[in-house]
């Protein structure tokens, strides 16, 4: 059964839009086509691709912001022509439903919460540089992927361990540079994950993190 869950999920890497696929996990699916969706539209029509991603997301109820304990390295801030926007809309919808104009650096809520299954965020990566988040409040396998905006220069190297004891990993880069991860082996709510990302390219690099907290 964990293979055919395996096989399924790495399936979204080499199908670009994976909510089209039978028998994966659509509403990961959903969340990435969303993100391919901002990078794909034109500058022109950003706000009314923005504005179509926000009345999707304010529909579901069952995603956060990705939260983190800790960040170590090299973050730069999101160039207005070169990323998604994506925390603009989450910070629309954040201040609608919590009534704050703005999430923290770190997210908002506990990831523990059963209401929450996915968690979502934009980040950018400076040059030639690496950054460690540190996270937990994850339970059982756990799928993650990035989204670079601009497909074509991205050069992402991304590692998923655990803090301390093993965890099982396989990875699948896929179509316009999407990553994934399928991480299994046991894994507790206390445990501490470690996601590492490197920009080897030579310009900065925005990214959409997914991640889906199975809970088995």
């Amino acid at each position: 059964m964990k293979r055919i869950v395996l096989f399924v999920f790495l399936l979204i890497c080499k199908i670009v839009v994976p909510a089209q696929d039978k028998g994966i996990n659509k509403e990961l699916g959903s969340f990435v086509s969303m993100a391919i969706s901002l990078r794909q539209t034109e500058r022109t029509k950003m706000s009314a691709a923005q504005k179509k991603v926000s009345v999707e997301l304010a529909k579901k109820t069952n995603w956060t912001v990705f939260s983190y304990n800790d960040r170590i390295g090299g973050e730069c801030f999101l160039v207005r022509n070169a990323s998604f926007r994506l925390n603009t809309v989450l910070n629309e919808i954040h201040g609608k439903r919590y009534g704050k104009s703005r999430m923290p650096d770190d997210g908002y809520l506990n990831a523990e919460d059963s209401k929450f299954d996915y968690f979502l965020i934009e980040k950018g990566i400076k040059a030639k540089a690496k950054v460690k988040y540190e996270f937990d409040g994850r339970v059982g396998q756990q799928d993650i992927v990035l989204v670079p905006y601009n497909a074509a220069k991205a050069d992402l190297k991304v590692k998923l361990t655990k803090a301390k004891g093993g965890l099982k990993v396989a990875q699948q880069k896929g179509k316009d540079g999407i990553i994934c991860l399928h991480a299994t082996g046991k894994l507790a709510a206390t445990d501490k994950l470690i996601l590492e990302i490197e920009n080897k390219s030579n310009e900065k690099s925005a990214v959409v993190i997914i991640n889906y907290n199975s809970r088995k």
